[in-house]
């Protein structure tokens, strides 16, 4: 990536952001810009922002009223001044610029002492002091000849003279045809039209999920919409080369060609700005679904859609662009956002007993025991999440004979979604009573802008079997992304052996799920107060997620626990039940390197007693055992 200006602002700010970033790229500036640093179909979004920062030599802020209340231009911000270590850089030169509101109020903390122009009155003026301070900092003397800088007021100035000039010749010509009976002057040339052409829409098929197709690549990938489904289209984007206010666009969409018979819908129509424009969304006009709005019905004998871009100028067609999307019933056309969240676990009791948890991704195997007639609560729920996301999502839970029940729905208050594993915040119970035709609860994770994230269909019933995770906290981490070992079987056994214990055997009394454990025992020292349970393994992987359980003791008291692996993490350790530890490999290190980058050997628990007694034999059991994610295996 070659080294840039990172341009930060709010999008409420685009009409002058727009000119500046033309202003500075014909001063010969090379301009990082979201707008047009990002492509469509970018894997990572953030990610890419995050790599301009580094890669930028300074950066231009655009403050504003809606800059100062922006959580990216925030966060932009704090990555130029305050950049992670691992980027070995300093922090960046800002340049603000203030255009809206008061610069008392709009400036924020952390550019309280740096010099700021101001653009709210003389933008002009403005712009000329940032590109020479831009030079004085860059190096950079003069204009590049891609883009020569435009003397926007000369050039005004001039085109009024010609205009009036125009119109003077214009008269005289009219008048003299008067006089010789001639016909009147033929109506002016149209302006040249700008370049446009479609990029993007949005498609709902069975109005959920939205996915965001590349018009540019339609006609070959296709959508995902069979006979019968409902389908929309919205948000439609187009691109223009530069601006024409004289100009209007509108998007037309056919049905299997563009023969006046198979017209289905319109967007509306506006006028041409440069770059990015939203023409919005497409209104059904024919074939319209009966229950879902703003959709057609998919008939039998469609096989394309045709979007077609339709150019105006005062009222008349100039020009029409056309992009057939083909409907593919086996299409995989990508999504919006890749969804950020997932299930782990949920916690609820039945009939107001003991609060439980339940392991999500494995409860439409389990199900639950209810019977006709119990309270069913929902306490809290867990997930777990890649990364960061300015969207907020909301749990969505209703108990169902079979199919959408909207009147056992409820929805929890929305929050953003955050890295790692959280339960949702301000979560309040929600209470169902388990009517006799019930037979599953179905629990689904959406954002806001309806994008499914997560769906679980958990059985009802007294057949169902328990399927509990009986601890104080969560199963936190998916169970289809992890290698699981419950010592159910002789292999799982076998790949846990210990070296430094008396003893080692499976047991069901204490079973953490299913009918057995790992049970190791062990005794201190001589005049040791410490105890070590350790289990022999060869694995490597991001994070280890377990469980263990310890007996009382009599006259004992726990003093600290640690769960370890060449480093250790203090645990909770309560006595008489099972408690979940984790160890996050990428925090931890074992000769300066990250444990999830080496092989691990072993995992042990270590554990300090008040009233040891070095001849009683101690045991330890250890179950649920999760290798969360898996990688490639030395």
């Amino acid at each position: 990536m070659a080294r840039h200006i990172f341009l930060s602002y709010s999008r409420e700010d685009k009409h002058i952001v727009d000119r500046l970033h033309q202003d500075l790229a014909a001063a010969g500036f090379h301009i990082w810009i979201d707008q047009a640093g990002l492509t469509v179909g970018e894997p990572d979004w953030q990610d890419a922002i995050e790599d301009a920062i580094k890669e930028a030599t300074c950066v231009v802020v655009v403050l504003s009223p809606d800059a100062l209340q922006s959580d990216w231009v925030a966060r932009e911000l704090d990555l130029s001044l305050n950049p992670p270590a691992d980027w070995h850089c300093c922090p960046l030169r800002i340049f603000p610029v203030v255009v809206r509101g008061d610069p008392k109020a709009v400036i924020p903390p952390s550019l309280a002492h740096t010099q700021w122009l101001d653009a709210r009155h003389d933008y002009d003026g403005a712009a000329e002091q940032l590109i020479q301070s831009l030079r004085d900092y860059s190096g950079i003397t003069k204009p590049t000849a891609v883009l020569p800088r435009i003397p926007w007021r000369a050039i005004a100035a001039v085109m009024a003279a010609v205009a009036l000039v125009l119109l003077v010749l214009l008269a005289i010509t009219a008048l003299g045809d008067d006089d010789t009976g001639g016909s009147s002057a033929p109506g002016a040339t149209p302006p040249p039209f700008p370049d446009v052409s479609l990029l993007s829409l949005r498609y709902m098929a069975l109005d959920y999920n939205p996915h965001l197709v590349d018009l540019r690549t339609a006609a070959s990938d296709g959508i995902m919409a069979p006979s019968g489904y409902s389908l929309k289209f919205q948000d439609l984007w187009i691109w223009a080369s530069q601006e024409a206010p004289e100009y209007g666009v509108q998007a037309e969409v056919y049905a299997n060609g563009e023969d006046g018979q198979t017209f289905v819908g319109a967007s509306a129509g506006q006028t041409i700005s440069a770059g990015a424009n939203l023409l919005g969304d497409v209104t059904p006009k024919q074939f319209i679904h009966g229950s879902v709005e703003n959709a057609w019905l998919v008939q039998d004998d469609w096989t394309d859609l045709i979007v077609v871009l339709v150019t105006y100028h005062q009222g008349d067609v100039v020009d029409r662009e056309h992009i057939k999307i083909h409907l593919n019933p086996n299409s995989t056309a990508w999504l919006l956002d890749t969804p950020t969240a997932s299930f782990a676990s949920l916690v609820y009791a039945i009939n107001d007993g003991p609060l439980m948890v339940l392991d999500l991704p494995t409860a439409e195997q389990s199900g639950i025991n209810t019977r006709p007639g119990d309270t069913l609560t929902l306490y809290d729920v867990w997930y777990h999440a890649d990364t960061d996301s300015l969207k907020t999502m909301t749990v969505e839970a209703y108990l169902t004979a079979g199919g959408y029940n909207p009147d056992t729905l409820q929805i929890s208050p929305a929050i953003k979604v955050e890295h790692g594993i959280h339960p949702i915040q301000g979560f309040e119970p929600m209470n169902w009573t388990v009517e006799d035709s019930f037979v599953s609860w179905v629990i689904s994770l959406g954002r806001d802008d309806q994008t499914l994230l997560d769906r679980i269909v958990v059985p009802l019933g007294s057949d169902a079997s328990p399927g509990l995770v009986r601890s104080d906290e969560a199963l936190l981490w998916p169970f289809e992304q992890a290698i699981y070992t419950d010592f159910e079987t002789p292999d799982a056994l076998d790949e846990w052996r210990s070296t430094d214990v008396s003893t080692l055997a499976r047991t069901s009394e204490h079973a953490f799920t299913g009918a057995y454990s790992l049970a190791v025992t062990t005794t201190s020292g001589a005049n040791e107060d410490a105890l070590k349970a350790t289990w022999d393994h060869h694995f490597r992987a991001e994070t280890v997620v377990g469980q263990v359980y310890w007996p009382s003791q009599p006259d004992t008291r726990l003093v600290w626990a640690q769960a370890c692996a060449w480093a250790c993490v203090s645990i909770e350790l309560n006595p008489d039940q099972w408690n979940t530890f984790v160890m996050d490999f990428s925090e931890l290190t074992h000769e300066g390197e990250p444990l999830n980058t080496i092989d691990v050997y072993q995992v042990w628990i270590q554990v300090q007693i008040d009233g040891v007694n070095q001849d009683n034999p101690y045991t330890f059991y250890m179950d649920g055992v999760q290798l969360y994610p898996t990688t490639t295996q030395p």
